[in-house]
């Protein structure tokens, strides 16, 4: 059985994306630009460091004893789906004081929704394959392939910053901290 999961890029830039809601959350609050920016690039952060340590662990898994190698892997998904729960959690719950601020927020979530989405799918057609049958094969096959798509996705090809037209916020995403990792904004 093989398996590689490769992390393209740097610092998972579309990592942490959206805003909608999720179900059942209060109506998000409006924060200022710069806590925003703080809240959404400090969960960026954490979903990037969550993607490189699933793909470090998953990486090394022994793949000798099916059984063994899908509870591990499940396991290693458990982990990564509630970091992309939190970050889902925290970002629907506000939104920038900002013209657009709202459909702003709203593409930083819808982002990590899909993502979160792919990768719960993902663990869950695992979840069902039989290690002990001849199509676990196929089956860890098909994982990897999503795995490989939906983490590599958060590297650039729908970049939810390149969106953001409000000047303030970009300027805020320049001036905070912890978005220097995140992001890089040119000009103004």
């Amino acid at each position: 059985m093989k398996r590689a999961v490769a992390l393209v890029g740097v610092l998972i830039l579309g990592a942490v994306s959206g805003g909608a809601m999720t179900a059942g959350a209060d109506t998000p609050k409006k924060v200022s630009a710069t806590k925003y920016a703080k809240t959404l690039c400090k969960n960026y952060t954490a979903v990037a460091k969550a993607n490189k340590n699933f793909a470090e662990s998953y990486n090394v898994l022994p793949i000798n004893d099916p059984s063994t190698f899908q509870t591990a892997t499940l396991a290693l998904g458990d982990q990564l789906l509630a970091t992309y729960n939190t970050t889902v959690t925290q970002l629907s719950a506000i939104y920038p004081n900002t013209s657009g601020g709202k459909a702003n927020a709203a593409t930083f979530t819808k982002k990590i929704q899909g993502n979160q989405s792919d990768l719960t799918d993902a663990f869950a057609d695992l979840r069902a394959a039989d290690p002990m049958s001849a199509g676990f094969t196929g089956a860890n096959l098909g994982f990897n392939t999503t795995i490989n798509l939906t983490l590599g996705s958060l590297n650039g090809l729908s970049d939810p910053f390149s969106s953001v037209t409000n000047s303030d916020l970009l300027k805020t995403f320049q001036q905070v901290k912890a978005c220097k990792k995140v992001v890089t904004i040119s000009g103004g």
